[in-house]
């Protein structure tokens, strides 16, 4: 299993400052000892202290000694080094996204949305933000989530390749991903990733993604004629409303995991531990 550039970077990082060349630094991934960690830690994996004793080397070695490798990012604040573990981000926008929801849910439950008897504008207010948050968040966590396969990859090297019904073929490079929007990242790029046709999302859940998706965009590009919608539109608010039928964090996680059950891929560690 890859733990990613910032791991092996770590790793060779310290072989390199070791006096004895004989040394190297073996790691690996034990599912017991680093479950216990928090679930968003971009990277984590097992390494020995004694370096001599690991497993597969046929010497004991006591699991008690082992130390946590984690990909840690340092840098100046305030003319102070700090160190800090670097987060999955896709986790974290899910994350938010979820508290999000919850707190529009916990306004809906004691406002009296469904009778419609708000005791004051307040509620209102704090219902939209919630809302708007989440299906905000849950959108960003899929186009992380997109570009994540980006990383440590150049701009010559070509990372998919569509075809055509004519025959044609159109290959993308990391510049060309980057600019895709996020239907075609989603519904275009990830299947070509996960070597899936584009027909097997032709569903419920793709649907609902996509609709979140274009209320996410209504969000993030908000025009005069979503603040007085003209006739026949649906209004901004109405939709908020509606989507509060399902949580923008679950949708995008659905289809995540989606594309891992599809492709039979090995969930990562992030997607398997998700508390919600």
């Amino acid at each position: 299993m890859s733990f990613g550039n910032e791991i092996r970077n770590v790793v060779s990082n310290v072989v390199k400052n070791t006096k004895t060349e004989k040394i190297t630094i073996k790691y690996w991934y034990d599912k017991e000892i680093c479950d216990k960690f928090d679930w968003r830690i971009m990277h984590i994996a097992n390494m020995d202290q004694n370096l001599s004793k690991v497993p597969g080397n046929n010497n004991t070695y006591d699991r008690k000694k082992w130390d946590i490798l984690k990909s840690i990012e340092p840098f100046v604040f305030n003319k102070k080094t700090c160190n800090i573990t670097k987060p999955q981000m896709t986790a974290i926008y899910l994350d938010a996204s979820h508290n999000h929801f919850i707190s529009a849910e916990t306004v809906l439950s004691w406002s009296g949305i469904w009778d419609m008897s708000w005791d004051s504008d307040k509620e209102i207010f704090a219902f939209i933000q919630s809302m708007s948050s989440s299906v905000i968040f849950a959108i960003s966590a899929l186009e992380v989530f997109c570009n994540n396969f980006l990383i440590g990859k150049s701009n010559e090297e070509i990372l998919a390749t569509e075809r055509f019904e004519d025959w044609s073929v159109k290959e993308y490079n990391k510049n060309d991903i980057e600019w895709f929007g996020m239907e075609k990242k989603v519904f275009r790029l990830l299947p070509l990733i996960f070597k899936l046709s584009e027909s097997e999302f032709n569903n419920d859940l793709s649907n609902k993604v996509k609709s979140l998706i274009k209320l996410r965009n209504r969000l993030i590009h908000l025009r005069s004629t979503d603040i007085e919608p003209q006739k026949g539109q649906k209004s901004l608010w109405k939709q908020l409303f509606e989507q509060s039928k399902w949580s923008p964090a679950l949708l995008s996680k659905d289809l995540i995991e989606y594309f891992y059950d599809k492709s039979w891929n090995e969930y990562p560690r992030w997607l398997r531990l998700c508390p919600f």
